[in-house]
């Protein structure tokens, strides 16, 4: 299937054109999937764990522990799938305020610090 005959959905709008579409295509929807089911899979133990708690009176000891990195994994997925969204929470007022000029200089600078803060955390 090439890509005039491929679907349009949420992962295609997201991944930029270039010689890497092909692999991120992929990787995009893998990761929103993986981000999907891991949400789910958080909401499901915290719900079993204050059904067994409630009603049952016993606590599952594994399930907060592992919610808790079903949420991690949620927020290290979705922060990357967010970027290249560009729908991440941002300022922009200055932005948009400035001269085309200075508004590319801007970007850049914006990209290099978002660039900066995924290399050192």
């Amino acid at each position: 299937m090439n890509d005039a005959q491929t679907p349009i959905t949420p992962a295609l709008l997201q991944v930029p054109a270039g010689p890497l579409r092909p692999l991120l295509l992929p990787l995009t929807r893998l990761a929103e999937w993986l981000a999907m089911a891991m949400l789910i899979g958080a909401t499901s133990l915290i719900m079993m764990e204050v059904f067994s708690r409630g009603f049952f009176n016993h606590a599952v000891a594994w399930a907060d522990e592992l919610a808790r990195w079903c949420g991690l994994g949620v927020i290290f997925l979705g922060v990357p799938l967010l970027l290249a969204r560009d729908s991440h929470v941002k300022v922009d007022m200055f932005f948009k305020m400035a001269p085309t000029g200075p508004r590319r200089w801007i970007g850049l600078v914006n990209e290099l610090c978002n660039l900066a803060f995924c290399a050192f955390f």
